[in-house]
């Protein structure tokens, strides 16, 4: 089945979103007030520099690793011993029409994910609006720059390079043939995922938007992990790994923004001693 890199949106579309999300969170951290006391999240120096220089550092790194990495190191194909059996199961899978399918679906899923997070629903959620903003896209870059870090150095191959019939114009001949773990388009899925849920959860608790935000924005997580599976991309150890890191990082770094830290002590009571947790 022939594929044209033509019908990518982009080269390497993690990375694009994951640098345009650095440039993007140091001018609004720059520009942003969101400090007020009533505000749910916060940004703070202390933290959003860090991530930040985190972020470009990791991309630079990755760039440094990517010259190491040959352009062809299977041929004409990798051998599939060496892989688990849930793994082999997908070597064969050349949908090439949900590679676009997953560039769309993750850019929608930001589109709406950064709407819902900008947007406030009613007057408490207006102080921390461009917090939250700068917040998911801090989110996304460390994320991407994680990612490509891991991917370059791990070189591993695609599904499709352990199939020598993928040879007919699926196969990219450069260095994306080997960069398969882990998958970035899961990973910055399920980080947006999981940023705009908590967050959005944290502004309005007692919303009835908050359950089908959660379900919605991880549902859209879960099908672009399908699709890259499907596509031949990755193996389902790389979209598993994917959404396991990006789940991580999008709860780590909305609850470092928090004015009100997750906490849990001991109340003591007439006759018993209580737990007391605020979240």
């Amino acid at each position: 089945m022939a594929y044209s890199n033509a019908m990518l949106p982009c080269r390497h579309i993690g990375g694009f979103v994951a640098l345009r999300s650095v440039l993007i969170a140091a001018v609004l951290a720059c520009s942003s007030r969101a400090g007020a006391a009533e505000s749910v999240y916060q940004l703070r120096a202390t933290v959003d520099v860090p991530l930040l220089a985190v972020s470009l550092a990791g991309w630079w790194s990755a760039a440094v690793v990517e010259r190491q990495v040959h352009p062809d190191l299977c041929n004409p194909a990798c051998r599939s011993n060496s892989l688990n059996a849930l793994d082999a199961t997908v070597t064969n899978n050349h949908v090439a029409g949900l590679r676009p399918a997953a560039d769309l679906t993750l850019a929608g899923l930001i589109t709406v994910s950064a709407v819902a997070t900008i947007f406030p629903l009613k007057g408490k959620g207006r102080p921390s609006a461009i917090a939250r903003m700068v917040i998911l896209a801090e989110t996304i870059a460390v994320t991407g720059a994680f990612t490509a870090l891991i991917k370059h150095l791990a070189a591993r191959p695609r599904p499709y390079m352990y199939d020598p019939d993928s040879a007919d114009g699926y196969r990219r001949g450069d260095r994306r043939d080997y960069l398969s773990f882990f998958s970035s388009h899961t990973a910055i899925a399920f980080a947006s995922a999981a940023a705009v849920s908590a967050m959005f959860a944290a502004t309005y608790p007692g919303s009835r938007l908050r359950v089908p935000m959660i379900l919605l924005s991880f549902s859209c997580a879960a099908a672009i992990g399908i699709f890259r599976i499907a596509s031949g991309d990755h193996f389902f150890s790389d979209v598993a790994a994917g959404a396991l890191v990006g789940t991580a990082i999008g709860i780590a770094i909305p609850a470092a923004h928090r004015t009100e830290r997750p906490s849990i002590r001991f109340v003591p009571g007439p006759s018993s001693l209580g737990l007391h947790g605020s979240f």
